[in-house]
């Protein structure tokens, strides 16, 4: 092996005042696990919000939608559960508005019909709509069956012949596609067509059915007559019809799981016996869904080159409709055959993986891609991501389903705005390892490019354990909120206030397998549900769990591995924070690095040591012995850290012994504030490194 060759010292760009907030090299992240970067060269971390439901519903999330009606007046929390039940957010006292629905994730939309205001939900099942107080079937299905119609005495209508059909009708005036036509004929005395066996709907909203007639002789329907219920069945036609013309574009909401305005349409996508197809539905009246039935224009188009459509997004005037592989506009209108569809510009595959990824931010259309952090404005792609590399490409499939659900379509994102920056946040949840869900909070104000490669990098957030797979940004006394619904039932809001360390810290009294007691607390049940419990000191010490349940005086958590007893000290709600350089081949794919150093510069007021570890390839840790009190900076001596090989050729290298040394391609500086209550502030990171020649 030849000797060192080169020692270099390097700031960690991004959280240091000495150096801008640009100063990193390609693949380095800049990642704060459970904070946020506030300001160049400063860093908070969030406590994690505030309860919005006391008790828990028993159900994890797949959708929250803040729902205004009425002129913006009234307002519902809509909560779409993993058990495909709807709810209504009730202050706080989640309840049932209908249960029963698809399991899949909705797409929440609002539109305003007719000066109503209606809340529609795609599922991949029968699109559903809300008024603020009846959920329906979005369209309501024709007829199965015409009426009976038989010749009879009086009336007006000449001899001659008649078709007749009818349509079912709500409320609000939506109307179906007509039945099956009948015809008959009317002699002699007879100038009245008596209807039977006219179909009573299944369909809740409809209230009445529309009967239709031809002229005599004639072949075009029109308006005759209504049967003001859905319980009659007969009714007898004496005169020629005087109303309008029969629709027959009313064609119901096709089974899409993607549901986007488009101009004064609406356009869904994600339909399973069509996945490539785009609908496109009536102008204004977007419960109809034109497809090629009695219309001269069918609004269905095949998008790409047979390709599922993965996410759309109503971009300016136009539509972005995205493929895993593509990225396409389509503008004009359909009612008018105008309909254009333009490939956007890209030299890599920067389609999106999911639909709840896309979020238009400044004139940007923001998602996640299989690989990346992509945003388009609609001529052409920009990978914004390529400082994340590491989180989407790691070194095994198994780590990388991980961090990165998204590659399963499951990623959820959210536009979030708390001064002074704006966020991209996205999450990318696994079904069941809730320890290993990480959700990202981009800053799209530190957008900036390399002078050197061109690239696009951006600041990051991201928090960990955190298992949500629902997200709402909800307008509270005039402050947009992010609520985030986790496996446990519960929703957690986020607000621009920002809160440091844990929320209590103290002296256990007892423990058993699964229990720690504290009998000096008065808690409230189950405040702490969701939340983690560490051990800083004693017996036990270095242990983390997730708190499942609590009583005023006891938690329950999983299994200890050793269980505590009176000599420990433990935290509630201390989230650490990870500042990782990445993995890089710094240009040389063969280099090889040993780490020397790491010193960060750190602001606090704790009364309890922050507790240090070195953390290498995606979860082997290390505890440093020097911890960091008080206020200042620390200098680690990290020549234990082993080389560290960097080749971008070996995505797939696992650990391996090599002269008592460790191949890893990724390491990261933990830093855990434990004390209850008080702020701490990192205002620099610099790492020592010696770098290696070429591999023998």
């Amino acid at each position: 092996m030849p000797a060192f060759q080169t020692q270099e010292f390097k700031n960690f760009g991004g959280v240091q005042t000495s150096k801008s907030v640009d100063d990193f090299d390609y693949d380095e992240s800049l990642v704060a696990i459970g904070g946020h970067f506030d300001n160049p060269g400063s860093y908070d971390k969030r406590r994690g919000g505030s309860k919005y439901n006391a008790t828990s519903m028993g159900v994890g999330g797949l959708g929250i939608f803040d729902f205004r009606f009425n002129n913006d007046v009234d307002q519902k929390l809509l909560l779409y559960a993993a058990d495909g039940s709807l709810k209504e957010g009730n202050a706080g006292s989640p309840s049932n508005i209908t249960t029963g629905l698809p399991t899949n994730r909705p797409t929440f939309q609002k539109f305003n019909i007719g000066g109503k205001d209606f809340a529609f939900i795609a599922t991949g099942g029968t699109m559903k709509k809300y008024d603020g107080t009846t959920l329906t079937n979005a369209s309501i299905a024709a007829p199965t069956t015409g009426a009976l119609a038989a010749a009879a005495a009086g009336g007006t209508l000449p001899n001659g012949s008649y078709i007749i059909a009818y349509t079912f009708e709500n409320a609000d005036g939506e109307e179906s596609n007509p039945s099956a036509e009948v015809s008959v004929v009317l002699g002699g005395a007879n100038g009245t067509i008596n209807l039977t066996s006219v179909d009573v709907s299944s369909d809740s909203q409809v209230t009445k059915r529309n009967i239709y007639l031809t002229l005599t002789n004639g072949a075009i329907l029109f308006f005759s007559s209504s049967i003001n219920d859905n319980t009659t069945t007969t009714i007898s036609l004496t005169a020629l019809p005087t109303g309008l013309e029969l629709e027959y574009h009313h064609d119901v909401a096709p089974a899409v799981q993607y549901i986007e305005p488009f101009g004064n349409s609406m356009a869904g996508a994600g339909d399973a016996n069509a996945p490539d197809v785009l609908y496109i539905s009536s102008i204004l009246d977007v419960w109809y869904w034109p497809q090629g039935i009695g219309s001269a224009i069918d609004y269905r188009i095949k998008i790409g080159y047979g390709d599922p459509i993965k996410g759309i997004k109503s971009f300016f005037d136009g539509l972005l409709v995205m493929t895993e592989s593509d990225t396409f506009l389509v503008t004009g209108i359909a009612e008018e055959g105008t309909i254009q569809v333009t490939k956007v510009r890209s030299d890599q595959r920067s389609g999106t993986i999911s639909h709840w990824s896309l979020e238009v931010i400044d004139g940007w259309c923001w998602y996640t891609g299989r690989n990346s952090v992509y945003r388009t404005n609609g001529y052409e792609v920009q990978d914004i991501g390529s400082n994340l590399y590491g989180f989407f490409n790691q070194i095994s499939e198994e780590t990388r389903f991980k961090i990165n659900k998204s590659l399963m379509g499951d990623c959820i994102a959210k536009s979030v705005k708390a001064k002074p920056h704006n966020w991209y946040l996205f999450s990318t949840p696994t079904d069941v390892d809730t320890d290993h869900n990480t959700t990202f909070m981009m800053d799209f104000s530190s957008l900036r490019q390399d002078s050197k490669t061109g690239r696009i990098k951006v600041n990051c957030s991201v928090w960990t354990g955190m298992y949500s797979e629902a997200y709402g940004i909800v307008v509270v006394s005039g402050e947009e909120k992010l609520y985030r619904w986790d496996n446990f039932g519960f929703i957690f809001v986020e607000d621009s206030i920002q809160g440091d360390g844990a929320t209590v810290t103290a002296t256990v009294t007892s423990a058993d397998g699964t229990h720690l007691t504290d009998s000096t607390q008065a808690w409230t049940v189950n405040a702490f549900t969701g939340v983690y419990v560490y051990i800083i000191s004693g017996t036990g010490a270095g242990q983390s769990r997730r708190i499942a349940s609590n009583t005023a005086t006891e938690l329950t958590v999983s299994a200890w591995t050793t269980i505590p007893d009176a000599t420990s000290r433990y935290a509630i709600g201390g989230i650490e924070w990870d500042f990782a350089p990445g993995w890089s081949d710094y240009g040389n794919s063969n280099r090889s690095k040993r780490w020397r150093y790491f010193r960060p510069r750190i602001n606090t007021d704790s009364t309890e040591p922050i507790e240090t570890y070195f953390l290498y390839d995606f979860g082997f840790e290390v505890p440093l012995s020097e911890n960091l009190s008080i206020s200042g900076e620390s200098l680690f001596d990290v020549s234990f850290f082993d080389v560290a090989f960097f080749d971008v050729g070996l995505i797939n290298d696992i650990l391996l012994p090599l002269s008592g040394d460790h191949i890893h391609r990724w390491s990261t500086l933990r830093l855990r504030n434990l004390s209850s209550g008080n702020a701490i502030s990192l205002s620099g990171f610099d790492k020592i490194f010696q770098m290696k020649g070429m591999r023998d």
